[in-house]
């Protein structure tokens, strides 16, 4: 595999899975099993495909995915401490019992919602992401002829 191409067809299917992860009516795609991370790894593979016109085997589409899953989840997890640690302190302000407070021991905002971001995204994105390209890469197998 080339990496150049490798790489921006990563690009472009965490692109694919961070808009289907943290648009609002978008996100909801991710309830059927993260479907939108598995159309990421896919677009990824398709991607690849169209700029070297070469098939992927499944554990390319694998390999893809997975890159793709990585990239995807930390542009994900920046996204969410940008736009989550507002949703975050809320949380923290509307626990009557404090506990959530501390837990986090002082560590609210921006970085506790990286990390807690981070921490789920970066397993789950490499993960689904390699499922989409799989089988992505195995639909697109060209046909033995006999």
């Amino acid at each position: 595999m080339d990496n150049k191409n490798l790489f921006i067809s990563a690009l472009v299917g965490a692109a694919v899975m961070v808009v289907l992860s943290n648009v609002p009516i978008l996100s909801l795609i991710n309830c059927l099993l993260c479907a939108g991370i598995w159309l990421g790894g896919m677009a990824a593979v398709w991607f690849y495909r169209r700029q070297t016109g070469q098939f992927v085997s499944v554990g390319q589409g694998a390999v893809l995915g997975v890159v793709a899953g990585l990239i995807g989840a930390v542009i994900s997890a920046i996204i969410s401490s940008v736009f989550g640690a507002d949703a975050l302190q809320s949380a923290i302000d509307a626990d009557p019992t404090g506990q959530v407070g501390s837990v986090l021991g002082g560590f609210v905002g921006g970085g506790a919602t990286f990390v807690i971001s981070f921490v789920f995204n970066i397993i789950i994105y490499p993960l689904f992401g390699a499922i989409g390209g799989a089988i992505f890469a195995a639909l697109g197998k060209p046909k033995s002829t006999a």
